[in-house]
C-alpha cells in the first residue's frame, strides 16, 4: 500500500500536466516534433511506473491529445510556448527521472536478454551432450554384451537372440533355416606351439573368411575358443545347407601364414535344419553339436544331423570310459605290417599298428577309437603303450636273430611335449634296443601345426639316433620347407597316389617326383598301399627303396609275423596273405 501511494504522488504532477495540455489544446492548435516525442515518452513512462487504473485512463486521454496534436500541426511559436510551460512546471525533472529509469530497464534488458539466451543455449547443448553420451554408452554396452571382442563377430548371446527371432519367423511363415556349428581341428596345437597371440591371429583370420563367405542375411558368431556358428536363413533343406558347409570348409582349408610359417587348418562342421532337426533354439543347438562331433570323429568334414547320431553320442561317452579301462587292463594289442626292400623283396622292417581287443565288441580297428582318444587326451596313454610293446617285440625278435626295425606312429601332441625325447630314451634303455631300430612316423599336418616346438623335439630324438619318417608325404602344403628345415631320414608316399599309379598317369608322375626328390636328398623312400604286383614292379623301376601293402602282407599279430619272417628267409614270404 505504501509503495502504491508513493508511486501515485510521483505521477500526480505528470497526470495534471496532461490534463492542462488537453484543455489548452484546440482543434487547430497542436504540438509536433520534439514536443510530441517528449509527451509520448512521459505518458509511456507513467504507464510503466504507475500501472494504476487512474493512470491508465489519463494515458488514454493523453494519447488522444497527442493524436490531435499530430494531426493538426501548429506554428513554431505555439509549440515552443507549450514546451516552455511544460518544462517550467517541473516536467524536465520528471522526464529526466523517467528517462533514467527507462535507461536502467533498457540496460538490464539488453544485458540480461543475451545472457539468458546464452544460458538457454548452453543448457540445450549440455543436455543434448548428456543424452548423446548416454545413447553412445548404451550402444557400446549392448555391443559388448552381444559381440566377441577379439574377432568383432557376434557372440553366444547374439546367437541365442537370433535363433529365437528365426524360430518365431519360421513359426509365422513356415520358412526353414539352417544352423551350422564349426570347430577348428588342431587349434590347441597351434596355441601350445606358436603361442596364444598366434592362435588369436588364426581366429581373426577364420572369422574374416567366414564373414566374407557369407551372403546377405547370414549371421556369423564366435561361440568361444575355436568354435563358430552360422545361421543361414536362405537354405531351405539339408542338402543345400550341406553344400553351404562344404563351401565354407573349402575356404577354411586354404593355408594361413602365421608367424612366418604356412599352417594348414581343418574344421568339423555340424548342420541342423529348422524345423526338420528341431523346433526351438535349444534343440537346434544340441543337434548341430551332435552332428559336429560326428564330423570330428570322422577327422573333419561336414555332417548333417540324424537321429541315429544321438544313440552314437551316448555310445561314444560309454566307449570313452571303456577305453580308459581297457588301456589299464592291457586290452590294447599291436599288429605289425611288414615292409620289404623293393629291389630284393626281402623283409626290411615293419609298422606297428594298434588294435583294441574289446571284451564284448571284439577286435576294433584304430579308426574306431583313435579319434576318440585324441579328443579326450587318452592318446598319450595309447602312444606310450604302443611304443612299449613295439620295443619289447624288437628285443624279442633280436633274440630270435631277426633284426627288424619297427616304425611307430606318434600323434601331433607328442611333438609339443618337451619331455617326449626323454620318454623315448627311457623306453629304449628299458628294453635294451638300439635307437636305429626305432623309426617314429609323423604326419605332415602334425609338423606344420607344431613347427617350432616339433623342431626341438625331433632334434632331441635325432641326437639319440632314432629315425624320423614323414608319413603321408605329398598331401600337405609345406613338404619342401620341412625337408629343408627339419630333415627326416625317410619319406612315405601316401597310399592314395600308390594304389592307382598304374592306372593314372598323374599319380605315377607324383610318385616318380617324390622318389626322385628323396633320392636326391639322400633320404629313404617308402611306398605304402601296394596292392598289386604291377605296382611293386613300377616302384622298382622308379627306384623306390621300400614298400608295404596288402600285396606284401596284411597287418599281423606279432606271433604270425614271426612265422612270416621265417617264411621270408626261405623266399616264400612276399605275396597276398
Amino acid at each position: 500500500m505504501k509503495a502504491s501511494t508513493s508511486i501515485g504522488r510521483r505521477t500526480g504532477p505528470r497526470i495534471r500536466w496532461g490534463r492542462l495540455l488537453a484543455r489548452r489544446a484546440t482543434a487547430r492548435v497542436a504540438v509536433a516534433g520534439t514536443a510530441v516525442g517528449i509527451v509520448t515518452l512521459a505518458v509511456t513512462a507513467v504507464l510503466a511506473v504507475a500501472g494504476t487504473a487512474e493512470a491508465n485512463r489519463e494515458v488514454r486521454r493523453a494519447q488522444e491529445v497527442v493524436q490531435a496534436l499530430t494531426d493538426n500541426p501548429a506554428p513554431v511559436d505555439a509549440r515552443d510556448a507549450v514546451l516552455r510551460e511544460y518544462l517550467a512546471s517541473g516536467g524536465a525533472d520528471d522526464l529526466a527521472a523517467v528517462d533514467s529509469r527507462a535507461g536502467v530497464l533498457r540496460t538490464v534488458a539488453q544485458v540480461t536478454a543475451p545472457t539468458v539466451s546464452v544460458l538457454f543455449a548452453v543448457c540445450v547443448l549440455v543436455l543434448g551432450g548428456y543424452r548423446r553420451r548416454a545413447e553412445r554408452q548404451a550402444a557400446r554396452r549392448l555391443h559388448e554384451a552381444t559381440h566377441d571382442p577379439l574377432t568383432g563377430l557376434g557372440n553366444r548371446a547374439m546367437l541365442h537372440d537370433e535363433l529365437d527371432v528365426a524360430v518365431r519367423h519360421g513359426e509365422e511363415t513356415g520358412e526353414p533355416f539352417s544352423l551350422l556349428l564349426i570347430d577348428l581341428d588342431r587349434f590347441k596345437e597351434v596355441n601350445d606351439t606358436l603361442g596364444h597371440h598366434v592362435g588369436d591371429e588364426l581366429l581373426v583370420e577364420v572369422a574374416q573368411r567366414l564373414d566374407h563367405g557369407c551372403r546377405g542375411g547370414d549371421i556369423v558368431v564366435r561361440l568361444g575358443g575355436d568354435e563358430f556358428a552360422l545361421v543361414l536363413p536362405t537354405t531351405p533343406d539339408q542338402p543345400e545347407a550341406m553344400e553351404a558347409g562344404h563351401r565354407i570348409l573349402k575356404s577354411l582349408r586354404r593355408p594361413v601364414r602365421l608367424n612366418g610359417l604356412s599352417v594348414d587348418i581343418d574344421a568339423s562342421i555340424g548342420v541342423a535344419v529348422y524345423p526338420r532337426d528341431g523346433v526351438d533354439a535349444a534343440a537346434l543347438l544340441q543337434h548341430a553339436d551332435v552332428a559336429m562331433y560326428a564330423a570330428k570323429r570322422r577327422h573333419g568334414g561336414v555332417t548333417g544331423y540324424d537321429a541315429s547320431l544321438d544313440e552314437g553320442d551316448a555310445s561314444r561317452l560309454s566307449l570313452q570310459s571303456e577305453l580308459r579301462q581297457g588301456i589299464e587292463r592291457g586290452e590294447l594289442v599291436v599288429f605289425y605290417q611288414p615292409k620289404v626292400d623293393v629291389a630284393t623283396r626281402m623283409p626290411c622292417g615293419a609298422e606297428a599298428l594298434v588294435r583294441w581287443q574289446h571284451p564284448d565288441r571284439g577286435l576294433l580297428a584304430p579308426d574306431f577309437f583313435i579319434p576318440l582318444a585324441e579328443e579326450t587326451g587318452l592318446i598319450d596313454l595309447i602312444t606310450a603303450e604302443v611304443l612299449d610293446q613295439a620295443l619289447a617285440q624288437i628285443a624279442h625278435w633280436a633274440q630270435l636273430h631277426h633284426e627288424l626295425p619297427v616304425s611307430v606312429n606318434i600323434p601331433a601332441r607328442s611333438l609339443s611335449d618337451g619331455t617326449f625325447p626323454a620318454t623315448v630314451a627311457a623306453a629304449l634303455d628299458r628294453h635294451r634296443v638300439r635307437p636305429e631300430l626305432l623309426t617314429l612316423e609323423i604326419t605332415e599336418s602334425a609338423v606344420i601345426a607344431d613347427m617350432m616346438r616339433a623342431g626341438e623335439v625331433l632334434g632331441g630324438l635325432r641326437e639319440q639316433g632314432v629315425n624320423i619318417s614323414i608319413d603321408d608325404f605329398g598331401t600337405g602344403y609345406s613338404s619342401i620347407a620341412h625337408l629343408r628345415d627339419m630333415p627326416p631320414h625317410e619319406l612315405k608316399i601316401d597310399r592314395s597316389f600308390v594304389m592307382k599309379m598304374c592306372e593314372n598317369s598323374r599319380d605315377e608322375t607324383i610318385v616318380r617326383a617324390v622318389v626322385d626328390l628323396a633320392r636326391n636328398l639322400r633320404l629313404r623312400v617308402v611306398a605304402e598301399g601296394v596292392e598289386t604286383e604291377s605296382a611293386l614292379q613300377a616302384l622298382d623301376e622308379l627306384g623306390c627303396h621300400e614298400a608295404q601293402g596288402y600285396h606284401i602282407s596284411r597287418p599281423l599279430p606279432a606271433a604270425d609275423l614271426t612265422a612270416w619272417l621265417a617264411g621270408a628267409a626261405s623266399g616264400t614270404a612276399v605275396g597276398a596273405v
